[in-house]
C-alpha cells in the first residue's frame, strides 16, 4: 500500500468521522436558499456593431441565511472564483469587491483606446454561476468563463466546484468518493474514447488528443444528481478546435469502484 493511499484513507476516515458526528447531532440536511446577483458595467456604445465597447457581466448566487457560518465559506469561495475570473492576477487588496475589479477592467480598456484612437474593440468578460446539484448535504456548482479581449477567437472556461454544505469546504471530489482509482480511470479512458469515436488500439496523441502524454483525468469533477460528472476544457487536452468534453458517469455504472460508505454519509442512496 502506497503512502499517498494511506494518506487518503486517513482523510477520508476523518471526514467520514465528521459528518456522521455532525448528522447524529442534527438535522440530515440543510435548506439552503439562493440569492440571484447581477452586476453588469459597459463603456461605450455596446448595442453599436460598429463602435468600440466593452462589457462586462456576472451573474452569480450566494447561500442565504448568511448567518450560517458554513453558507458564509461557500459564498466567500464563490465571490473569489468570480474575482479571479476579472483578474489574470490574484488582486493585493484581498477585501476588492466584484464591483471595484470590474471598474479596473473598464478603465483598463478606456486607457487602451486612449493611447490607440482608431483601434475599433469589442471586449467581454462575462462569468455565470450554475447550480448542478443541492441535495441538501452537498452543492455542486459549474463557474462558465466568457472573454474576448482580442486575438484571434474568444476564450472558454468552466470550473466545477462541490462544497460540503455542513462545514462550506470544497471537496475533493474523485480521491474522496472512488475507492478504486485505478479501475475509474481505465473506465473513464474507455468513455473518452468512444465519446470521440478512437478505438482501443488507436493512440491518443496520434489522434490528437492529451499533447503527447498518457490518458489522464480532468482537473474537474463534480457530484451531480445522475453520478460523476468530469469535464475537460478547452485546451487542456486538446487544440481549441475540439472544445470541451463532458462525461458523466451514473451511479449504477460505477457502483463497483466507489466507496459506498462515503456515498451514504453524503446522502447519495443510487
Amino acid at each position: 500500500i502506497t503512502r499517498s493511499r494511506i494518506m487518503r484513507r486517513l482523510s477520508l476516515f476523518y471526514t467520514l468521522v465528521f459528518l456522521i458526528s455532525t448528522f447524529a447531532c442534527g438535522p440530515r440536511y440543510k435548506d439552503a436558499q439562493m440569492t440571484e446577483e447581477l452586476l453588469t458595467l459597459t463603456s461605450g456604445p455596446c448595442e453599436s456593431d460598429t463602435a468600440s465597447c466593452m462589457e462586462v457581466k456576472l451573474s452569480y448566487f450566494l447561500l442565504t441565511p448568511v448567518s450560517d457560518t458554513a453558507f458564509q465559506h461557500v459564498n466567500t469561495q464563490i465571490l473569489e472564483a468570480l474575482k479571479s475570473t476579472l483578474s489574470f492576477e490574484k488582486p493585493d487588496n484581498p477585501n476588492i469587491t466584484l464591483d471595484q475589479l470590474a471598474r479596473k477592467s473598464i478603465s483598463d480598456f478606456t486607457t487602451i483606446l486612449e493611447e490607440f484612437p482608431n483601434q475599433k474593440a469589442r471586449w467581454t468578460q462575462e462569468s455565470t454561476l450554475e447550480l448542478l446539484y443541492n441535495n441538501g448535504l452537498v452543492l455542486t456548482v459549474r463557474l462558465d468563463e466568457y472573454s474576448y479581449l482580442g486575438g484571434a477567437h474568444p476564450n472558454q472556461f468552466s470550473t466545477l466546484m462541490t462544497f460540503d454544505l455542513f462545514t462550506g469546504e470544497q471537496l475533493d471530489v474523485l480521491p474522496m468518493i472512488i475507492d478504486d482509482f485505478s479501475g475509474f480511470q481505465e473506465l473513464a479512458e474507455q468513455s473518452f474514447r468512444a465519446e470521440k469515436g478512437i478505438d482501443a488500439e488507436q493512440n491518443l496523441n496520434e489522434a490528437g488528443y492529451f499533447w503527447d502524454q498518457q490518458f489522464s483525468l480532468p482537473q474537474n469533477a463534480g457530484i451531480v444528481e445522475n453520478g460523476i460528472l468530469l469535464y475537460y476544457n478547452t485546451y487542456e487536452v486538446a487544440p481549441y478546435v475540439s472544445g470541451p468534453t463532458t462525461l458523466i458517469f451514473e451511479w449504477d455504472s460505477i457502483r463497483h469502484l466507489v466507496d459506498k460508505e462515503i456515498l451514504e454519509t453524503l446522502g447519495i442512496n443510487h
